[in-house]
């Protein structure tokens, strides 16, 4: 996984320089707007600043394009919105100088019209010398009423040369928003775990929890 320093140390010139180059490959109909702010976005590994230039609006006056740079790759962010004020996606994308320009770092987010996240995802990649992945992280989770339905991890494999499940979560609820079950499960591994909250009664909800055993192919429940 590529770590990244969580504070830059080069001066304000030289990020200025870099950001410039990136825009002179910017489409000459759109125009970019002066640098006025820096965006703190939180990776997986720590909080990182870019420097973002505003580069499109709609109609409302709502910023739905930003351009910049990290170190030399560069950084796009692109934003839609909810009538109103309300964002309805963000999606950021950093790509590598190197040739090709493979994706070093990725993230979506969408919003319900109420502003409850809906989905989340992450990725961190780290390249060779020629632009090819040999390692990456990511991780995706879905959300209904801001609570968690699916949670999936998961690792780059030079192998296969694609990605590879380590980690699955799924959570179902009751009506009054009780966790009805809570299912885990490790691929690499195989194991799996299963807990359940049964009727709702005076004292509250029992709880079983069930083990799967990949030797027997069968489960086993505590």
């Amino acid at each position: 996984m590529k770590l990244r320093n969580m504070e830059k140390q080069a001066d304000a010139a030289i990020r200025l320089g870099s950001l410039m180059a990136v825009l002179a490959v910017a489409p000459h109909f759109l125009a970019a707007e002066p640098i006025t702010a820096v965006a703190d976005v939180q990776h997986m590994v720590g909080t990182e600043k870019w420097h973002l230039k505003v580069m499109a609006r709609d109609h409302e006056d709502r910023v739905t394009r930003e351009l910049g740079s990290d170190d030399g790759d560069t950084v796009e962010r692109k934003t839609t919105w909810f009538t109103g004020k309300h964002m309805a996606s963000q999606e950021t994308a950093v790509n590598s100088r190197l040739e090709g320009h493979r994706l070093t770092y990725a993230e979506k987010d969408q919003w319900s019209r109420t502003g409850k996240l809906e989905y989340s995802y992450r990725e961190t990649n780290t390249l060779n010398s020629s632009g090819d992945q040999e390692k990456g992280e990511r991780s995706e989770k879905r959300l209904e009423f801001g609570r968690l339905n699916k949670e999936v991890d998961g690792n780059w494999s030079p192998e296969n040369k694609g990605w590879v499940d380590s980690y699955i979560r799924t959570v179902s609820y009751y009506k009054d928003g009780d966790v009805k079950c809570n299912s885990t499960e490790r691929p690499p591994t195989n194991e799996k775990i299963e807990e359940n909250w049964g009727v709702k009664g005076s004292h509250g909800r029992d709880k079983t929890v069930r083990t799967w055993d990949a030797s027997t192919k069968s489960w086993t429940q505590s």
